[in-house]
């Protein structure tokens, strides 16, 4: 028995060996196929934190890898031909030329089969932020803000609705970010931002719309009216910003405490410079100040109204249905 077990052993050595010998030809005979590259910037990033996948054309996931911390290299194995997606993915806010690229790999004619490098370049981060109404949570939109760099280069967007903007792609450094409108006073107007690493989000609050002009008309049977006095009254006993572009000067014999007060011109108009953001009302005097001798009728009592992130107008607030002259005896 001794030498039969013998040749078994040497039968099944020889085939084990014939085996791994098949294997290893196999395995330097056809190169491992995969794709490979890049992540490129021109100022320093932390690579380990940007992850390179390799998607079906369907979007599934086949293979993932991190960059090289030190050169950004990355590689991702293939083990069959096919339509594939290259996609990079930085933290949040940074953005790369291209986010990805299409890949049709048949061993022969690709990128990936002939070994050449498929880089991603980095082109910046991204600064968000919203211009408000003074005293809110949002803003309007159209207005214009600028971001310049210390170069004095200068890059400017416009507010989207409830103010938002934002600028992409923005290499780290110092900027300042200038807002302005052709109507609107704005105060802050400038921010300054230090871009660092992601997204900048800028606080709420460091640009500001102060306030909207609002504007009325009074009418007489059609026609406006010149001298009445318009009274602007504030829902909120304590006003928290300042109204401004009316007349503040006291007046005799008026209800309450106005804000302020504004006389109508020659076309029947009232203007308020600068209202912000709440809930107001108007009333028009019977009686202007300094004439007892002279009274109107005037509908209605008050005039209620709301500011929010706009201008307003309101035609005809207030009708004079007739004018009485009072006779001193």
């Amino acid at each position: 028995m001794g030498p039969l077990v013998s040749y078994h052993k040497k039968f099944l050595l020889f085939v084990y060996q014939i085996i791994l010998f098949s294997l290893v030809t196999q395995c330097y005979s056809n190169e491992i196929l995969g794709c490979g590259g890049f992540v490129k910037s021109h100022v320093s990033l932390d690579f380990s934190k940007i992850e390179i996948g390799l998607y079906t054309k369907e979007g599934i996931l086949k293979e993932k890898t991190e960059c090289a911390p030190t050169n950004g290299y990355y590689f991702l194995p293939m083990y069959e031909h096919g339509e594939y997606v290259l996609k990079v993915h930085p933290p949040a806010g940074w953005s790369f030329e291209p986010s990805e690229v299409e890949l049709v790999v048949n061993g022969e004619t690709d990128q990936c089969s002939n070994g050449q490098d498929i880089n991603f370049a980095f082109n910046g981060f991204g600064i968000t932020g919203r211009v408000i109404t003074a005293g809110q949570s949002t803003g309007p939109s159209g207005i214009t803000v600028q971001l310049v760099d210390n170069n004095g280069q200068v890059r400017e967007t416009i507010s989207s609705t409830g103010g938002d903007f934002h600028f992409t792609p923005v290499i780290p450094g110092k900027y300042t970010l200038k807002a302005s409108h052709p109507k609107w006073k704005l105060e802050p107007a400038k921010a300054v931002v230090q871009v660092k690493e992601g997204n900048t989000a800028l606080p709420v609050g460091v640009l500001a719309v102060k306030g909207y002009e609002v504007v009325g008309s009074v009418s007489s049977f059609g026609s406006p009216i010149e001298g009445i006095y318009v009274l602007l009254y504030s829902k909120v006993e304590r006003q928290k910003f300042r109204v401004e572009g009316c007349n503040t000067a006291l007046l005799q014999g008026v209800p309450d405490s106005p804000i302020c007060h504004s006389v109508t011109d020659a076309s029947g108009e009232f203007q308020f410079g600068l209202v912000p953001a709440g809930e107001y009302k108007l009333l028009a005097l019977s009686k202007p100040p300094g004439q007892a001798t002279i009274s109107y009728n005037i509908q209605p009592d008050n005039v209620p109204f709301t500011v929010k992130h706009d201008n307003i107008y309101i035609k005809n607030a207030f009708e004079v249905s007739n004018l009485k002259v009072i006779l001193r005896k």
